[in-house]
């Protein structure tokens, strides 16, 4: 019967089981050579036979069963040493060179497999004096721990020439001091309380001490050459809870069944979770995977967005001065200055102004996008009646609308309170944008401006036409950067930079910005501002 005083040894050797699981976990799911996973994976396992044997032989208190389990748990340490010297050879990739010597090490680690159980040349008997296991040794003991000490010695000895050589990388370097930091631990501990404790000062009630410092080797061991080094909170979490559970329920199972039923019953419920815990912790590592391609993707289109903007801003920069001395000439022209014209002749050129005004506002839109979404632009922000900028706007756009024979009104609210804080010039261009969509897709009825306060803190501009009106789904996209709607009759409605420059602006002064519409039925573009206290 299991001796129920050893509360926190069955803690440890809990700890350790779940750890060990989410080594195995971290290391098979990551990428890594498949050698050296199986490698890893097997000293991982041999590690769970010499702790959990061990711990059992401490607190069975019965001699025989006591005596089987330690002879088990010692049987697989000479051929982890050796799978430590095989992960090192094969991590560095000079196993090639130890290739027959580590055939000679598997065949010796086996004998020792076979010899330590069956026989007592190593371990000859146990007893328990006061609830503490004590060995007994055999005449072949030495021989154990000198198998133990050579490897040893020769792991360290692979490690330091390869960290020592000019040629090693220095990511191999920092990956071999972890290496060696981690096989020092393991090699103190082990000769201070497995050997020299017990062997000379008969002090056996440290021993597990020597056991337990192998989950720390074998955890410096993943960190090392973990290519994401755990960096990743949600993998860690996910696999140190499934290795948990799982190491609960393997516990419980071998420590608490008293039946035959119980065993079994609680087998099937551990080997069920075991795709359970493997599908959790995967689609978890594929769920970080995938976010890191799109934040790779998402890296590549701000890169792509700017080299776009640059070029934008350099295509508008070229375009702007021919433009501008095509809108210069076109004034002299209409103002006679080449000499008598037609008034056909004059219609002509004053659509040709038109369509150059328009150009040099969509290259002026141009520029302002980079530089309102970089905050390059500086803003000349002042207290000032909206209404000033609005009637200005309104007499801008009175010529235009009257040669397409609109109705054109600006409606203002006799005790409006318009104080707001913005800069004059860009507001101005927030409600010449709508004016100019409002006038060029409207095609009979008319235009009107009204401007309102919608509540003592707020005042409202709205611009609503008798156009052909947009979609709902359209309005959706409609302040989105290059996004133009496309009427019934096959016209688009702006350059798609306007509007959303015009957006950008209003935000910047705290405001709202919107439109209402149905198709046939026209649009009402609007903004509101806070009123100035």
């Amino acid at each position: 019967m299991i001796t129920q005083a050893f509360g926190l040894s069955r803690l440890i050797v809990f700890i350790i089981n779940a750890t060990g699981i989410a080594l195995i976990i971290t290391v098979f799911s990551g990428n890594l050579r498949k050698i050296l996973k199986l490698i890893f994976i097997l000293m991982t396992v041999f590690m769970f036979i010499w702790v959990d044997l061990a711990f059992l032989a401490r607190v069975v208190e019965e001699n025989n069963l006591g005596l089987l389990y330690i002879k088990l748990a010692w049987s697989v340490t000479p051929l982890l040493f050796v799978l430590v010297f095989c992960f090192i050879t094969v991590f560095l990739r000079i196993s090639d060179n130890y290739k027959y010597f580590s055939i000679f090490s598997i065949v010796l680690g086996f004998l020792f497999l076979a010899m330590i159980p069956l026989t007592g040349l190593v371990i000859s008997d146990i007893q328990y004096v006061n609830g503490t296991l004590e060995i007994l040794y055999g005449d072949f003991v030495w021989l154990f721990f000198g198998f133990v000490f050579v490897y040893t010695l020769i792991n360290f000895s692979i490690l330091i020439a390869n960290l020592r050589k000019k040629d090693t990388s220095a990511e191999i370097k920092i990956r071999i001091k972890y290496l060696l930091i981690g096989l020092t631990i393991f090699f103190v501990a082990n000769s201070i309380f497995n050997l020299a404790a017990p062997v000379f000062f008969s002090v056996f009630h440290l021993y597990e001490f020597g056991d337990y410092s192998l989950i720390i080797f074998l955890s410096i061991i993943a960190y090392a050459i973990s290519t994401n080094r755990f960096a990743r909170i949600e993998i860690v979490t996910a696999t140190f809870l499934v290795s948990f559970l799982g190491s609960f329920l393997f516990l419980d199972m071998m420590l608490f069944s008293e039946t035959f039923e119980q065993i079994a019953s609680k087998a099937i419920i551990s080997v069920l979770f075991i795709p359970f815990g493997y599908f959790l912790v995967s689609n978890v590592h594929k769920e970080i995977e995938q976010k890191k391609e799109l934040e790779e993707l998402n890296r590549k289109l701000k890169e792509l967005d700017q080299i776009k903007n640059e070029f934008i801003s350099v295509a508008a920069h070229e375009l702007r001065a021919p433009l501008t001395a095509v809108k210069g000439y076109l004034s002299m022209i209409l103002d006679g200055d080449a000499g008598t014209i037609t008034d056909q002749t004059k219609d002509f050129l004053q659509d040709i102004q038109l369509s150059t005004e328009r150009m040099i506002r969509l290259v002026n839109n141009m520029l302002d996008v980079g530089r309102i979404e970089e905050g390059r632009i500086v803003y000349n922000l002042e207290d000032i009646n909206l209404a000033e900028i609005v009637n200005t706007a309104y007499n801008e756009f009175k010529l235009e609308a009257e040669r397409k024979n609109l109705e054109f009104r600006l409606d203002v609210q006799s005790d409006l309170r318009d104080r707001v804080h913005v800069d004059r010039d860009r507001l101005h261009e927030v409600i010449v944008n709508f004016l100019s969509n409002a006038t060029k897709y409207t095609e009979t009825g008319g235009i009107t401006m009204k401007l309102f306060n919608k509540g003592s803190k707020t005042v409202r501009l709205e611009v609503v036409d008798t156009g052909m009106g947009i979609s709902k789904e359209e309005q959706k996209k409609l302040f989105r950067k290059f996004y133009r709607v496309k009427s019934k009759v096959g016209k688009t409605i702006g350059s798609g930079l306007g509007l959303y420059i015009s957006k950008l602006l209003i935000e910047k002064f705290e405001g709202e910005i919107g439109v209402d519409s149905e198709p046939g039925k026209g649009s009402n573009f609007w903004f509101e501002l806070p009123v100035s206290s």
